[in-house]
C-alpha cells in the first residue's frame, strides 16, 4: 500500500521515538537472521493453467504472486519462543522449514522437513504463492501443528491425478514439543505427514489454513473449501487430544439455496479480544458488474467461545450459520470510492485487513484500484456508534490493536515503520521509522505481550534470499 502520510518522527534502528498518541516509546530490542536462503519466486509471472507443460527457465517463475516466505500464518509467539515457518531456497531446494527462536537463551533452532514445495498444480518449476505454511501451538498440551503447501488440491486437481494421495499436508508434534530445550528441537518430535486432521473426514480442495486459540486455550483451524467465487470458510477444534469435524461459517453453492449468485469470501475469521470475529469481502459469481474480484466490507462476531453459534452483525442483529446471504453483514461498499459503472473496472484482489479493539472499536482497511489509480480505504467505528466513518487519507500497513490503540505496521523504502491511533479514529501518528539497517522486501507482523514481532525478507536477489526476525518493545 502507498503511504499517504509524511514521516512525523524518524529515528535510528536501535533508538526510540516518543508518541504523543499514548506516550509510548518504541524501540528495537532483538534482531536475528533466521536464514540466508529462504525461497522467493524471482522469475516471471505465468498464466496459471492446469495441465500445461511449463518449461524450466532461468529464475523461478510463478503463478499469482512472487511471495511465498514469509507469507500466511507463518509466525506464532508462545511463551519465550517465536515460531516461524518458511520454505528453503533456492528453487532446487524448496523444503518446508520451521524455526524456533528462544528469546531467553538467544538460540535459534531450525527443523527441515522432508516435504518440498510442489509448485503450481504439482509443477515444481512454477512457484505457487497460495501454498503457505501455517503454524499453530496448542497451550493445552504444548503440541505444534503445521498445515502447508495446498491450494484446493484433490483426486482430480491437478487434472492428471498426481496429488490424489497427497492433497492435504498436516504434521503434528508429540505433546510437550513446543517447550523442549533448544538442543532437543528436532524433526524427531514430529510424526509423519498425513492427509487428515480427523480420520474419516473430507479434506479435499482446501486452501488458506490459519490457526487460532481461544480463551480456553483450545486450538482452532480456519480453512477455505472451494474456489474463488464459490468458496466457504470452515472451522475445526483441537482440544488437546483430537480434532473435531469441520463446521461451516458459510455455504457452497449459495445459488441453489435461494441466493441470486454463488459467492466466495476473502478475509479472516479470528479470535480477537475475547470473541471469534469475521471480517471479509465477497467475490460474487457475476461477470458484468463493475467489480473485478472482491467487493464490500462485511463483519460479524460470535458470543459463543467456539464460534458455533450466537453470531451477530455490527448492529448486534442475530445471524444464523451457515450463512447463505452475506448481505446483512455488509456495512460499507469500499469500491464506491471510484464512481464508475464500467464492468470489471474496480479491482480488489485482497481481502480486507481488520481489527477490533478491547472496547469494540472496529477498523477495516484495503486498497482499491481503478485503471491507473489506487486509493487506500479505511472504515472505522467507535464502540457504541451506529455508523462507520470512512477515509482515504491514512498510511498503509498491517492493522493491529492492543487495548484501545490501533496500529499500522509496514515498510517504507524497505524499512519498518509503525503508526498508532486511538481506537475508533483516523488520527494516525507515526511513532517509529528505522532510518538504517537492512532494507526488506516484505514481512508479516504479530503483536504479543506488548511487543511487536516482525518476520521479514531482506530485499536481495535470486530464489534464495535472507529472512530476519525483529522484535520491538511498544512501551505499553
Amino acid at each position: 500500500m502507498p503511504r499517504s502520510f509524511p514521516k512525523l518522527l524518524s529515528i535510528g534502528l536501535a533508538c526510540a521515538a516518543l508518541s504523543t498518541v499514548s506516550g509510548q516509546v518504541v524501540r528495537l530490542v532483538d534482531s536475528v537472521k533466521v536464514s540466508e536462503s529462504s525461497l522467493y519466486f524471482d522469475g516471471q509471472k505465468v498464466k496459471p493453467q492446469d495441465g500445461f507443460d511449463y518449461p524450466d527457465r532461468e529464475g523461478y517463475d510463478y503463478a499469482y504472486g512472487p511471495r511465498i516466505t514469509p507469507h500466511g500464518d507463518c509466525i506464532e509467539v508462545y511463551g519465550d519462543f517465536v515460531f516461524m515457518t518458511w520454505y528453503k531456497g533456492p528453487e532446487s531446494d524448496r523444503h518446508v522449514m520451521l524455526s524456533r527462536y528462544n528469546r531467553n537463551t538467544g538460540k535459534l533452532a531450525t527443523i527441515e522437513f522432508p516435504h518440498r514445495h510442489t509448485g503450481f498444480v504439482n509443477n515444481p518449476h512454477i512457484g505457487e504463492s497460495h501454498n503457505t505454511i501455517a503454524v499453530g501451538i496448542c497451550p493445552l498440551d504444548d503440541t505444534i501443528h503445521l498445515l502447508y503447501d495446498m491450494h484446493s488440491y484433490g483426486p482430480d486437481k491437478p487434472r492428471d491425478g498426481s496429488l490424489a494421495e497427497d492433497y492435504f499436508r498436516y504434521q503434528v508434534s508429540v505433546k510437550g514439543a513446543a517447550s523442549v530445550a533448544d538442543e532437543a528441537f528436532a524433526l524427531e518430535l514430529f510424526g509423519s505427514k498425513r492427509l487428515y486432521l480427523k480420520e474419516g473426514e473430507d479434506y479435499t480442495y482446501l486452501t488458506y489454513p490459519f490457526f487460532h486459540t481461544n480463551e480456553k486455550d483450545q486450538l482452532f483451524v480456519r480453512i477455505r473449501r472451494g474456489g474463488h467465487n464459490n468458496g466457504k470458510y470452515m472451522l475445526a477444534k483441537y482440544d488437546g487430544n483430537s480434532w473435531s469435524p469441520f463446521w461451516d461459517f458459510n455455504v457452497l453453492d449459495a445459488s441453489s439455496l435461494g441466493h441470486p449468485h454463488n459467492w466466495g469470501l476473502y478475509g479472516d475469521l479470528k479470535f480477537e479480544n475475547g470473541k471469534l470475529r469475521a471480517g471479509f469481502e465477497t467475490r460474487l459469481a457475476i461477470e458484468d458488474d463493475k467489480f473485478k474480484y472482491n467487493n464490500g466490507f462485511h463483519y460479524a462476531y460470535s458470543n459463543d467461545p467456539e464460534g458455533r453459534g450466537e453470531w451477530y452483525t455490527h448492529e448486534h442483529q442475530p445471524v444464523n450459520l451457515p450463512i447463505v446471504d452475506p448481505t446483512p453483514l455488509k456495512f460499507y461498499e469500499s469500491g464506491d470510492v471510484f464512481q464508475t459503472d464500467e464492468p470489471n473496472s474496480v479491482f480488489i484482489s485482497q481481502g480486507p485487513d481488520w481489527t477490533v479493539t478491547e472496547d469494540d472499536s472496529i477498523h477495516f482497511v484495503n486498497d482499491i484500484r481503478f485503471k491507473n489509480q489506487q486509493k487506500n480505504v479505511h472504515a472505522y467505528k467507535q464502540a457504541g456508534d451506529k455508523e462507520f466513518k470512512t477515509s482515504t487519507d491514512f498510511p498503509g500497513g498491517q492493522l493491529y490493536s492492543v487495548g484501545s490503540t490501533v496500529y499500522l505496521i509496514g515498510l517504507e523504502e524497505g524499512r519498518p515503520y509503525v503508526y498508532a491511533a486511538p481506537g475508533g479514529t483516523n488520527d494516525w501518528e507515526q511513532i517509529y521509522y528505522a532510518e538504517e539497517g537492512p532494507r526488506f522486501r516484505h514481512g508479516n507482523a504479530l503483536i504479543s505481550g506488548g511487543q511487536l514481532y516482525y518476520f521479514l525478507m531482506e530485499d536481495a536477489t535470486g530464489s534464495a534470499q535472507p529472512i530476519h526476525l525483529q522484535v520491538y518493545e511498544l512501551g505499553l
